[in-house]
């Protein structure tokens, strides 16, 4: 994490801190628990993506095993559509190449799942205009296309560790711009309808709500208004 991102962290931790001490001003309002929640989750997501890019190891076991679980989940409903297209067009070659369940795909190895991958996207595209009917797009084909290609890079050394990286810096950077969202889009506006009731939690919610710069040693950086 960079100086920044770890400046509006500490901003989020603390408006949660504020917002969980004053629980009984927004009780009344169920809205602002789904908006602390998701606050603290957010805060959860960017400490573990954190923790990952810290610690290479285990950044490339964590993508990786999305990356995979990412193919499957892509590479199953893609199945469905060209196993359905072989048996119309009375094709068993194409169908012999994806005759492949779910379940198999799950104890595939690593290796033979990248290869199985890449064997269906080829053949979804190479067939593309006649799998129209049956819902596939070039979008879908794409999309699992750029995972398969992410997960095989992230089964080779050094790649690995440079994919990892990649993906868990990409992490962070989306966290933090969700929770900028949570925060001005929705929370703060739901504490300004609070705050004629509940001057004092306004007040130390504004508060939390400044961003102490660290490349200005300390000084605050008032928090967006939109």
């Amino acid at each position: 994490m960079n100086d920044r991102q770890i400046d509006r962290l500490d901003m989020a931790r603390a408006t949660l801190t504020v917002v969980d001490a004053h629980a009984a001003a927004w009780q009344a309002t169920p809205i602002v628990q789904t908006y602390r929640d998701d606050l603290a989750a957010l805060i959860e997501a960017v400490r573990e993506a954190a923790r990952l890019q810290a610690d290479p190891s285990s950044a490339v076991t964590s993508v990786k095993d999305q990356l995979r679980a990412d193919v499957i989940a892509a590479l199953t409903p893609l199945h469905g559509a060209l196993q359905a297209y072989a048996a119309d067009a009375e094709r068993p070659d194409i169908e012999a190449r994806v005759d492949v369940t779910p379940s198999d795909l799950e104890r595939m190895r690593d290796a033979d799942l990248a290869e199985q991958s890449e064997i269906s996207v080829a053949l979804a595209r190479e067939h593309l205009d006649a799998l129209g009917p049956y819902g596939l797009t070039l979008a879908e084909v794409d999309k699992l296309d750029a995972l398969d290609d992410d997960f095989a890079d992230a089964l080779g050394t050094p790649r690995a560790s440079i994919v990892a990286i990649s993906r868990v810096t990409a992490q962070i950077a989306e966290h933090i711009a969700a929770i900028r969202e949570l925060l001005t889009r929705k929370l703060d506006r739901m504490v300004a309808r609070l705050s004629t009731a509940a001057p004092e939690f306004a007040r130390e919610y504004a508060d939390a709500r400044n961003i102490i710069d660290r490349g200005r040693r300390g000084t605050p950086e008032p928090a967006p208004d939109a």
